[in-house]
């Protein structure tokens, strides 16, 4: 996303007061020096980060500094944009960061969700990635078109792996929408 389309989220405190100290010298200070207006004005640097470094190539470091912007939404989008590319490559630090997205994002995002639940396999942990499959599979759009299904059918893929994995492989049906 554009830094133009991206909310504030008060980058107006971010401009220094020049003050003079009792030395006569100018001293950077934010105005006023409260802990939550500093950690605030973090926050903010954060997010102009992570959208710097979008823009300039860096998708892992965006991401991390989106998440340090607690700005979560944008690192799902973030991650989504870059996704396929870094899967590509097997680039499992930065496949890593889905794990760090609240579960409303992974919903928002179905397609983060799937490959968090790959990544679970990968690694070793079946059961988070069989639970998790369970619980997005709840939440994939009602409508039937090539991405939903493509969606489903690597979920009952996954689900059969998982189930071929642990022994007891058998016919695999998705879990039916709640």
């Amino acid at each position: 996303m554009k830094e133009s389309q991206r909310p504030s989220k008060g980058m107006e405190f971010l401009k220094l007061d020049l003050t003079t100290g009792s030395t006569g010298k100018p001293k950077a200070c934010f105005s006023p020096c409260s802990p939550w207006l500093i950690a605030f004005n973090f926050l903010a640097l954060h997010l102009r980060a992570a959208v710097w470094l979008d823009q300039n190539g860096f998708p892992l470091a965006a991401v991390q500094h989106a998440l340090a912007a607690q700005d979560n939404e944008l690192a799902a989008e973030l991650i989504e944009r870059h996704i396929d590319e870094r899967w590509s490559i097997s680039d499992l630090t930065f496949l890593s960061l889905l794990g760090r997205l609240p579960a409303e994002n992974l919903q928002k995002h179905p397609t983060l969700g799937i490959y968090l639940a790959w990544t679970h396999v990968i690694y070793g942990r079946l059961k988070e990635g069989q639970d998790l499959l369970q619980r997005l599979v709840q939440h994939l759009p009602d409508h039937r078109g090539p991405v939903v299904e493509g969606m489903r059918g690597f979920c009952a893929m996954l689900f059969a792996y998982i189930h071929t994995l642990v022994g007891t492989a058998q016919e695999i049906q998705l879990p039916d929408r709640a």
